[in-house]
């Protein structure tokens, strides 16, 4: 069976490249130009692993991961935030707030991969 991953990022290249990236280890990608239309898709999907953006229009990264750590049935799906922002600040507060792991842009591929594998194996094993 693929994974589900959803992606959340309001830049269209970026949001495609990860797509097309993730389809290299074979997952199934659902993807979300804003947090509003994440929520809408995590009300229909069920995916086993979520990337998202910190710094988008509207309700930022860090307000829907609030968002997600706090509905029961996505509590204990992994949360990957992906960002520009290379302060320790805004890490650290992603991790506060429930985050599972945290990529820095720009990212190496190999890297994108390396951490989804990780956490799809770590949430697979919880199942």
């Amino acid at each position: 069976m693929q994974p589900k991953v959803l992606v959340i990022e309001d830049d269209t290249l970026m949001r495609h490249l990860i797509a097309d990236t993730l389809g290299r280890i074979n997952c199934e990608v659902v993807s979300a130009a804003d947090a509003y239309q994440a929520i809408d898709l995590l009300g229909r999907e069920r995916p086993d692993l979520v990337l998202c953006d910190i710094f988008m229009p509207g309700m930022d990264g860090y307000e829907l991961l609030s968002f997600i750590r706090g509905q029961a049935q996505l509590s204990k799906v992994p949360v990957i935030m992906v960002s520009a922002a290379v302060s320790d600040w805004n890490q650290r507060k992603a991790e506060m707030l429930g985050a599972d792991d945290y990529i820095m842009k720009p990212f190496k591929s190999s890297t994108l991969l390396s951490k989804v594998s990780e956490h799809l194996m770590g949430a697979e094993a919880m199942m």
